[in-house]
């Protein structure tokens, strides 16, 4: 395989479009990564990903889901502490409410 485009402007690029109004653009965001397996940046990925909680958009939920799925055949620990740190949180959220 060839070596992967870098280029570090992706990644700003990436967390604005993650809170667009098009969520065809946010789709883009959180799905980008697709494929990275070890070169997953999951600081960028957890922070997309939280960008689009709370949506209503079944393409966004079913990216969220996808991206989750995809990694976790490189890292499911990643995978599984992030789970558990968001479900504790919004398990903690709703009973404040």
């Amino acid at each position: 395989m060839g070596a992967h485009f870098v280029d570090k402007r992706i990644n700003s690029l990436m967390l604005e479009w993650s809170i667009d109004n098009d969520f065809w653009l946010r789709r883009i965001a959180i799905d980008h990564q697709l494929g990275r397996k070890e070169k997953t940046n999951t600081e960028l990925l957890e922070q997309i990903l939280v960008n689009n909680f709370g949506s209503e958009e079944f393409f966004i939920n079913k990216a969220i889901g996808w991206s989750l799925r995809d990694y976790s055949k490189t890292n499911s620990d990643w995978v599984r502490s992030f789970l558990n740190k968001y479900i504790w949180l919004q398990n903690n959220y709703q009973r404040s409410e």
